[in-house]
């Protein structure tokens, strides 16, 4: 048994969903959205989006405002920011390694994350991640086998899978927690961030500490105009 568990340097700049949100549309302004969608220089902008209504669920999960950066090289693809749950005033973070299913694959999905993320009696990953898994549009997975397969193979990380159910007239993903227990959590994209605006969270946090919250300093939506893709490991 053995798993990846390199030490992660979290940069400074850690940007709330909604902030991931205005940029991939200052993108699409300028980029056509299906070349971001399949071209590989532009897999970073996915992640990124993907990394944001990861946020937004856990968010809804657990009622704690999330903040993502993306890292590189990976693993992990995302990093997530959120108040910890056990120490007041410390930060938590999570590690978030993304794939995909998508297209018309010829595996299930279970037989992906075999080949893939969760071989047998070997675990990659340490229990500080979540593989999260974004679920192409129309493609289906069956849970409960792979719920099974983990808990038997004692997977110490969380797997969860990510679908858009409707682009119109909001965007709508669900969350799917496989395992150790299944649990599904429907995500409402422009809910979320009017939630996130209502309550004036920070949109962007500058770090410097995670775990004291006198040196955390934020700024207000527009003025940091960089893209988390322009930023990473700063």
């Amino acid at each position: 048994m053995s798993y990846i568990n390199k030490p992660v340097n979290s940069g400074k700049i850690w940007y709330s969903p909604l902030n991931v949100y205005w940029h991939l549309q200052k993108l699409q302004q300028k980029v056509a959205p299906e070349y971001i969608e399949k071209r590989r220089e532009y897999q970073i902008v996915r992640e990124a989006r993907i990394g944001a209504v990861t946020a937004l669920a856990m968010f809804e999960l657990t009622g704690k405002p999330a903040y993502i950066q993306l890292y590189k090289p990976d693993p992990p693809d995302v990093l997530v920011l959120q108040p910890s749950n056990k120490i007041k005033g410390q930060m938590d973070i999570s590690l978030l390694e993304i794939t995909t299913y998508v297209g018309q694959p010829k595996d299930t999905l279970l037989e992906q994350l075999k080949r893939t993320k969760c071989p047998p009696n070997f675990h990659k990953y340490s229990e500080r991640y979540v593989i999260v898994v974004n679920v192409g549009i129309g493609l289906e997975a069956q849970f409960e086998p792979i719920r099974k397969y983990l808990n038997e193979n004692k997977t110490p990380f969380p797997v969860w899978t990510l679908q858009q159910i409707s682009n119109y007239p909001d965007t709508l993903a669900e969350l799917v927690i496989i395992n150790p227990e299944t649990k599904r959590i429907k995500v409402n994209v422009g809910e979320a961030v009017h939630i996130y605006e209502e309550a004036g969270l920070p949109d962007v946090l500058h770090i410097r500490q995670t775990a004291n919250p006198d040196n955390v300093r934020s700024e207000p939506a527009g003025k940091f105009y960089k893209a988390p893709w322009e930023t990473i490991g700063k």
